[in-house]
């Protein structure tokens, strides 16, 4: 049986998964979790290390394309910027305290070749969407707390997100060697997630749908682009344009639905994803 006809389920944890490059590719939101979502995130997994310290903790599923050198988050990237933040964070107490932060940095970034065979540096999460592609790197390097005015724009929820962890392990686990350490090592070792991985990109976009029908309800733009990328060579030319009108003001966001409804019709009804319109 071809392979890339399989749907292929992978159990990782978290030092295992961020061995893999990953990224949040353009057509996706961009990261909005706010204080709440992050803190209930740690709460969670802190609660799960407290009760049983040798028992997996399970945080739910993330759904992947493989997209040349990495894999293209289609579901679960809210979730997975938020430990490579948490990552980043926990390298910092490491550094604080003297220790060797080696299986960090082996997380944050990696090497592995290009098309060409060539060697290239990476980092084993990166977002494609506007003006926050350095901003990972970003929080890989700076000191925390992370100053408000340096927490602006479209990155500020990335960076409130990093000020939110860092205040919370500093309350929370203020014993290096007694508290930190070992909840370092149950979150590296111990959180998993399944990891849904499809070779088809239709496939990866009706899992994702699955998924979140029973989950928080995404908003309308959410829905068009999961539309969209349905059928992506020929929607993507209508959506890219698109989203400037909305944002420049000229049409709202039904009167875009309604224009791109019978488009994105004709194109599931086609056999071959090539042969648009």
């Amino acid at each position: 049986m071809d392979e890339n006809n399989q749907i292929q389920f992978t159990n990782l944890t978290l030092d295992s998964a961020f061995q893999k490059f990953y990224t949040v590719p353009d057509y996706q939101r961009e990261y909005v979790w706010k204080e709440e979502q992050v803190e209930q995130l740690l709460a969670d997994i802190t609660e799960a290390f407290r009760a049983n310290r040798s028992k997996d903790y399970f945080v739910g599923s993330v759904v992947v394309y493989p997209n040349g050198k990495a894999f293209e988050l289609v579901d679960g990237q809210q979730r997975m910027t938020t430990f490579f933040i948490l990552l980043c964070v926990l390298k910092s107490f490491y550094q604080s305290n003297g220790i060797d932060t080696g299986i960090f940095e082996q997380c944050i970034h990696g090497t592995t070749v290009d098309d060409s065979g060539r060697p290239v540096s990476l980092y084993h999460l990166e977002l494609q969407y506007e003006d926050t592609s350095s901003c990972l790197q970003t929080i890989s390097k700076v000191k925390f707390p992370i100053e408000d005015k340096d927490a602006t724009g479209k990155d500020n929820l990335l960076f409130k997100a990093a000020n939110t962890i860092y205040k919370y392990v500093l309350q929370q686990f203020p014993s290096f060697d007694n508290e930190l350490a070992p909840f370092t090592g149950y979150v590296l070792r111990r959180v998993r997630f399944v990891q849904i991985e499809t070779h088809d990109m239709s496939d990866a976009l009706k899992i994702f749908e699955t998924i979140n029908q029973r989950g928080i309800g995404l908003t309308p733009m959410d829905l068009l682009k999961n539309m969209i990328f349905r059928c992506q060579q020929t929607m993507k030319a209508l959506f890219l344009p698109a989203r400037h009108l909305i944002k420049w003001g000229f049409v709202d966001l039904r009167q875009i639905i309604i224009m791109i409804i019978p488009v994105w019709r004709r194109c599931r009804a086609c056999q071959h994803r090539s042969c648009l319109l």
